[in-house]
């Protein structure tokens, strides 16, 4: 036999669920800004805080860190609750000087001002000069980003970094945070690693997926972009990775074109380092002067894992090895349309 409830009992149930409701704090309006960029973006877009609003000088001499850290907390809390609509801060134009580091929020994108590089032309716009970490490949990135993250239109820069003696600093962009399962939907840009040691890394010993990364541009020396432990398609698109770009960059200590830095790369940089994934996407990549083009290896976060996916419309030029198999899954990978010029092996 049911029991019944008094219809009493339902009313008095609703009035206490909305009365516990109500007293939940309500999130600060936010006055939102309609960006005007000096350079052509193909979207229009606005955003809720200017770094400058929260002390950044851009001088390329005061440390920046705090007033960047500032303005990215405040999209993150709003009277102490999680926003529910997170938002972008700008970095208008001028060199950011970041001895820190920084973690960008769930739902939130540090937006700076970006003009195409030209491959030997001058790095012109949101310039970030990182600091931190030297000699130390595994510190903490210059930037992590939470899930559904973004960063975009910025160059990075490492003003300490030199040609003739280059030492290692921590990945410039990472995304995924430890101790959030599911690091997934980050969003990486429009962005020139002017000189990274390590450019962008996808590393998570939790899996993480569907990373979008879209016109990277520069000379990361080391590794230019690793995917590692991705549990769900990510796409890699529109890359162009060269030690030109750092020579004719018009950055103090930039080394000259034919510089030392062009043989430690040959010896030592990989552009694309790709292990465990699941059928990711690669395609339209110009990678010249490393050392290897594309490397397919196992996975150093998942053991016993190994790459697959799709990779097509790749361009080697002046390459030790254009694309280097070290490990595939039994699924299979794709290579389709490779362009191999003047490298001293193709497939290896």
């Amino acid at each position: 036999m049911r029991k019944r409830i008094p219809i009493i009992s339902f009313l008095f149930l609703f009035c206490c669920i909305t009365t516990v409701r109500s007293q939940r704090p309500v999130p600060t309006t936010i006055t939102w800004e309609l960006a005007t960029p000096q350079y052509p973006t193909p979207d229009a877009y606005v955003y809720a805080f200017n770094v400058k609003e929260m002390g950044a000088k851009g001088d390329g001499i005061t440390d920046d860190t705090e007033a960047f850290q500032t303005a990215l907390n405040k999209l993150k809390l709003i009277n102490n609750v999680a926003t529910r609509f997170g938002g972008t801060v700008f970095v208008p134009s001028g060199k950011y000087v970041i001895k820190g580091n920084l973690t960008i929020p769930k739902g939130v994108t540090l937006r700076g001002e970006w003009k195409k590089p030209v491959k030997g032309g001058p790095i012109e716009g949101t310039i970030l000069m990182a600091y931190n970490g030297r000699d130390d490949a595994t510190g903490t990135p210059l930037i992590t980003l939470e899930p559904a993250a973004g960063f975009r239109d910025m160059a990075i820069w490492y003003p300490e970094q030199t040609a003739d003696n280059i030492v290692p600093y921590p990945v410039s962009i990472r995304m995924g945070r430890n101790g959030i399962f599911g690091n997934n939907f980050c969003n990486v840009r429009n962005v020139t690693l002017v000189n990274s040691y390590c450019g962008i890394e996808i590393f998570d010993e939790q899996t993480a997926g569907c990373p979008v990364f879209y016109d990277i541009y520069g000379t990361p020396l080391s590794v230019g972009i690793e995917f590692d432990n991705i549990a769900d398609v990510g796409r890699i698109d529109r890359v162009d990775f060269s030690p030109a770009y750092w020579s004719g960059s018009g950055l103090e200590g930039s080394p000259q074109i034919g510089g030392p830095h062009e043989q430690w790369i040959y010896e030592n940089g990989t552009g694309i380092m790709m292990r465990r994934n699941d059928w990711s996407y690669t395609c339209y990549v110009n990678i010249e002067g490393y050392n290897t083009g594309f490397n397919a290896a196992p996975s150093t976060a998942s053991p016993g894992s190994f790459p697959n996916g799709h990779n097509y419309e790749l361009s080697f030029k002046n390459c030790k090895n254009a694309v280097k198999i070290d490990a595939i899954s039994n699924a299979g990978i794709l290579f389709s349309k490779i362009h191999i010029d003047d490298c001293d092996n193709g497939f290896v």
